[in-house]
Order: C-alpha cells, then structure tokens, then sequence
C-alpha cells in the first residue's frame, strides 16, 4: 500500500466537499434570476396586451372583407341576390355581427325563394367582443345602430359581355373598445 495514498484520499475529499460548496447557488443570486424572469415575463406581458386589440380587428376586418366578395361573387355568378345583414347590438335571436342570406329556398328542396321570408340564411359570424361596427355606410345611407341590409345583384348586361356590378356599394368602419 502506497503512504501517500490515506493523505491522496483525505485531500480527494476535501476537494470534492469544497467543489459541491461552489457548484450551489446563493439565495441572492436565485432572487436576482427570479427577479430578472419576472420582469421580462411582465414586458413581454404588455407588449403582447398592447398588440392583440389590433390584431383582433384587423382580422374582424379581413373576415368581413372576405365574406362581402364571397358574397358578391357568388350574386354575380348565380344571378341572383344575396344580403348581408349586419347588428350593431346582440339580442336574443342575433349576436352583434353578421350574417349572409342567401336566395336559395330554406329547408332544401332547391329552386329560389320566392320571398324573402323564405331565403336560407347562413350562420351567424359574431363580431369578437372587443370590436364593434361604427358605422356602415349604404348606397349613401348611413347606419350606427340597429340593423342594417346590403343586397348585391347581377347588373342587366348583353349576352356577348360579361360585365357585372354590385347594386349596393357598402363602407364599413369598425373600431376595437380597448384600441383607439
């Protein structure tokens, strides 16, 4: 057996209890890491709070945009007229939002509606809490409240063209509550 060996493994020891000591954090430094965490947690926080208002309405918009050219589009390539019925309120048989009506029969069976209290309406598509209409602008008529009707047509055009039109021409404002 080596001499130096005892002393060898005494001094191993103490050196892997005073590594141990230094490899622990303080309670100081955990504060200060926590700490840092936190702040950059609650920046990140309102940043993102600041952000998402304008978010939200610029896809209520896009959503509206599309639905008002799928809507034109298909009256121009079906013939036949369809509305957009907007509500600045909610109440029991709508949501604030809007909503599509076709000039299809309700219930199937196919064919036209004869009348409007026979058409399909589609789904209601509820405006997100925070965003509201402001006013909507129709054939120079405009709406703040209530309930509003946009009817795109097919325009009268001679067989050799395919030009089309929208009867109505309709403007929009929308705002989000928390966004200026």
């Amino acid at each position: 057996m080596n001499p130096a060996g005892p002393a060898r493994a005494h001094a191993l020891r103490g050196h892997v209890r005073r590594s141990r000591a230094r490899a622990a954090f303080t309670m100081i430094e955990l504060l200060l890491v926590v700490m840092a965490l936190t702040l950059i947690t609650s920046i990140v926080w309102m940043t993102w709070e600041a952000v998402l208002p304008h978010t939200q309405l610029t896809t209520a918009v896009r959503e509206l945009a599309a639905v008002m050219q799928e809507t034109r589009s298909d009256a121009v390539s079906r013939g036949a007229p369809y509305t957009i019925e907007y509500y600045f309120e909610a109440d029991e048989n709508h949501p604030r939002g809007y909503r599509v009506i076709s000039p299809f029969r309700a219930g199937g069976g196919g064919g036209l509606a004869a009348g409007d209290d026979q058409r399909l309406a589609l789904s209601w598509n509820a405006l997100p809490p925070n965003i509201e209409f402001k006013r909507i602008l129709i054939d120079g008529v405009e709406h703040t409240r209530g309930a509003a009707r946009s009817t795109s047509i097919r325009a009268a055009a001679p067989p050799t063209t395919r030009s089309c039109s929208s009867r109505s021409r309709t403007a929009i404002t929308t705002r989000s509550r928390s966004w200026p």
